[in-house]
């Protein structure tokens, strides 16, 4: 019945605080470090830096901070309840207390506990009741006699063997005072949760501020290629000089192999230049009599590239330096050799065949902007390497003639069926 739950809290609220605010007196006035006259208001202005940590702490609330220092007036125990008491007497005194007075306090705790998470006011069994009842009187009589003595002791005990069979003519103020403190201790969780969720607003922003941050400097740091397996992907830009040098390589390559001052033209250099503008990659090659090294430059210029955007790739490990973003035209010149089969240097550019080609697939990576690779090679060199490390990317070559400017000077025409050349002479001729 709902009786025994209000008879628990009339103990709790009427009966329990009185041998606890004795203790706090005994334990307060036998306190070795303070020596000032005892009072209270003294005693605990002395120990107000460890309340203030205890605030500071969440160990105590800020309403039970302010009943411990009011803003006006003295500090008076009287106004103090279980909760308070037992917080006091933990915070300052718990080197001090015995082990049994320690569990006393506890009980008492519990006591008060159970009474705040009941479900309902009418769930309190008999069997329950009388376990917390006994639970309660006998912390409550054993804390009376070691903070005053055993005539304290009894006086405590005709006020428990009151609150237990009287008609709780106060049970008005009881039930003011109990649910004052429970809506106080709601409170403080409220503003605790609240609190927490400002912290951790902030952390999600700070966090994702870092997350932006960060991101920032791998976009920055990172640029998108492509695997061996021809999929996407991002590594790190290398830091050190070797783009600026790719570039200048090319420049130098573009001033030296081409004449300015009298440009040669092929019969295949429409091919190449629609080769590149269809699949962005080429392969040109031709014996050393054909000038094939001057007709994949003169089809490179034709093209328009933005000169400091062309990169000169010599060396396999040199394809991972440049990235979609920096490159207009990757020239790969002499990958087998220069002027024998250099199967090692072979090697490694075959294993870049297929990044190489996965590069130049515009439907599978609309996001890039593509760029076009020329690959300038001799061609008993291109051959001897299908040899060894057949690719697709090599299949498709067109072959300068050993005689393509003579002719394209004389008005030749270039008939181009599969990449296989030949040549015919014009009527006029």
């Amino acid at each position: 019945m709902a009786d025994k739950y209000y008879r628990l809290v009339s103990l709790v609220v009427n009966v329990c605080p009185l041998p606890l605010r004795e203790l706090f007196h005994l334990c307060a006035q036998t306190d070795n470090q303070f020596t000032a006259s005892y009072t209270a208001q003294s005693y605990l202005q002395f120990r107000r830096s460890d309340v203030a940590h205890a605030l500071a702490t969440k160990t105590i609330r800020r309403d039970q901070y302010n009943k411990i220092y009011p803003a006006t007036g003295q500090t008076d125990l009287t106004g103090w309840d279980t909760t308070l008491l037992i917080a006091i007497l933990k915070l300052l005194f718990r080197n001090t207390l015995t082990g049994q007075v320690l569990n006393d306090i506890e009980h008492i705790r519990d006591g008060r506990n159970y009474l705040q998470h009941i479900s309902a006011t009418a769930s309190v069994s008999d069997a329950d009741f009388s376990t917390k009842w006994g639970d309660l009187e006998a912390a409550t009589v054993a804390l009376a006699k070691n903070a005053k003595g055993a005539l304290y002791a009894d006086e405590i005990q005709k006020r428990i063997n009151s609150a237990k069979t009287s008609h709780m003519p106060d049970l008005g103020d009881v039930l003011c005072d109990w649910y004052k403190e429970n809506t106080l201790r709601l409170e403080n969780k409220v503003d605790t949760l609240q609190e927490e969720v400002t912290y951790l607003k902030e952390k999600i922003d700070a966090v994702s501020k870092d997350t932006q941050h960060t991101k920032s400097l791998l976009d920055k740091g990172t640029v998108k290629t492509v695997n061996s397996s021809g999929e996407s992907a991002n590594r790190f830009k290398t830091v050190d000089n070797q783009l600026d040098v790719m570039q200048r390589r090319f420049s130098e390559t573009m001033r030296h192999g081409l004449q300015s001052d009298n440009p040669i033209t092929f019969v295949e250099l429409s091919c190449i230049t629609e080769k590149l503008r269809e699949d962005h990659f080429v392969v040109v090659c031709g014996s050393g009599r054909s000038l094939y090294f001057q007709a994949a430059l003169t089809a490179i210029k034709n093209m328009g590239y933005a000169e400091d955007k062309c990169f000169e790739l010599s060396k396999a490990s040199d394809w991972l330096r440049v990235s979609f973003e920096e490159a207009d035209c990757i020239v790969v010149v002499n990958p087998f050799g220069k002027v024998s089969f250099d199967q090692h240097k072979a090697s490694a550019m075959s294993d870049i065949f297929d990044s190489i080609l996965s590069a130049t697939k515009d439907e599978k990576y609309r996001d890039f902007s593509f760029r076009d690779i020329v690959i300038i090679s001799d061609k008993a060199l291109l051959d001897e390497c299908k040899k060894y490390f057949y690719h697709k990317l090599l299949e498709e070559e067109i072959t300068i003639l050993d005689n393509s400017h003579i002719l394209a000077s004389k008005g030749m025409c270039y008939i181009n069926v599969i990449y296989t050349v030949s040549v015919e002479t014009s009527p006029s001729l």
